[in-house]
């Protein structure tokens, strides 16, 4: 999903895309990115001279970038695209906790640091995957989400708090989007799969 949003924002002329990723220097990291970008079947002829890669951590304050360079990129960047998640259907919620919920927290002060930016959250269907909804035949973006602990499983419930927190900002006035995709599997066209 990550590299499909990648190509979408660079076939859009004009942009630069920083990107978080975990690398120990800047061309570690392009080259991360790159690579990925590559195995899915992505291809663009600008993608090292518009692709930034940022290094940091999800589970840290600020992303682990230091207070001048979380508000320079704050600065800089008009919107904030959160895809970012530890996608485990295994781990209980405590082991998601820091990367899903504090990463979408840092996400969201991102957003609203020097001025508010719209933020692009990508959550997941499963936050409506309760026991509640079990004989339900039909769900709507519209409808509330279920109480958290009718969840099965922490990475459902992780990424229903993120949910939360995100829609409480857009309450108090940030822009927000929230994307729910469902069961990701091969590319339609190249097969390409995780």
């Amino acid at each position: 999903l990550g590299t499909s949003m990648l190509q979408e924002l660079l076939n859009r002329p004009g942009t630069t895309i920083y990107c978080l990723v975990r690398a120990g220097s800047e061309a570690e990291g392009l080259e991360k990115l790159r690579k990925n970008f590559k195995r899915y079947g992505h291809a663009h002829a600008e993608f090292d001279l518009r692709v930034v890669p940022v290094l940091g951590d999800l589970e840290k304050p600020r992303f682990g970038l230091s207070e001048a360079t979380f508000r320079d990129l704050a600065d800089r960047a008009d919107i904030v695209v959160h895809n970012g998640a530890s996608v485990n259907l295994v781990f209980p919620y405590e082991l998601l906790r820091a990367v899903n919920v504090g990463g979408t927290k840092e996400a969201i002060r991102f957003a609203c640091l020097v001025r508010p930016k719209p933020l692009h959250f990508v959550s997941t269907y499963s936050v409506q995957h309760s026991r509640e909804h079990l004989h339900t035949s039909d769900i709507y973006e519209t409808d509330p989400l279920p109480p958290c602990e009718s969840l099965m499983g922490g990475y459902h419930r992780s990424k229903w708090v993120g949910e939360r927190l995100v829609r409480e900002a857009e309450r108090r006035g940030l822009p927000v989007a929230v994307y729910r995709p469902g069961r990701i599997t091969g590319h339609s066209a190249t097969g390409s799969a995780n």
